[in-house]
């Protein structure tokens, strides 16, 4: 049997809180307070600063489509463009649909649901609750992926961890596990 490491939750959050506090002070030390928190927020200085800024769509850095297909055809049709699921209830946006809100809005508090969906996440305040299943409300495609992986094996992860670094684009991966941090 192999060994484990176990690290009780408190002392993982402790040494997690050092790190980034660590990481926090050595970047104020770099930037004036302005431009740490304006940094990478439009895709022009996604462009003009790219070595601290990841490509953002609509940026001249962003992957072209031909990139997309490319990287789709090398992981068997795995690339998806989803939209959240309450974007049905988005009355701004083609795809609304009275009776597809409903259902959207049934589910809307079962995990299990939120678990299926390649972007939806168990709640939506981590998301800035951006698309909501309330036709009150607008929803902001803008918070979520264009593009998700469905990594059904080890090659489909490493093609996006590759993809990722050599276009410059952010990687997030989304389980089904419990994340302190919402995602």
């Amino acid at each position: 049997m192999r060994p484990q490491l176990l690290i009780p939750p408190r002392v993982l959050l402790d040494i997690l809180e050092s790190i980034a506090f660590s990481v926090l002070q050595m970047l104020l030390k770099q930037f004036t307070p302005h431009a740490l928190f304006s940094l990478c927020f439009s895709p022009s200085q996604a462009a003009s600063n790219n070595t601290t800024c990841k490509a953002l769509p609509n940026s001249p850095t962003w992957p072209s489509t031909a990139q997309w297909n490319a990287l789709n055809t090398s992981i068997s049709g795995q690339l998806l463009a989803p939209l959240p699921p309450a974007a049905v209830c988005g009355t701004s946006l083609s795809i609304f649909n009275n009776a597809s809100c409903a259902y959207v809005a049934s589910q809307y508090s079962v995990s299990d649901f939120h678990a299926k969906d390649p972007v939806s996440v168990d709640q939506p305040n981590w998301e800035n609750d951006a698309c909501l299943p309330d036709s009150k409300y607008p929803c902001n495609l803008q918070q979520f992926p264009n593009y998700v992986i469905n990594a059904t094996e080890a090659a489909h992860v490493k093609a996006a961890v590759e993809f990722a670094r050599v276009q410059d684009v952010r990687l997030i991966v989304k389980g089904t596990g419990h994340d302190y941090l919402g995602r």
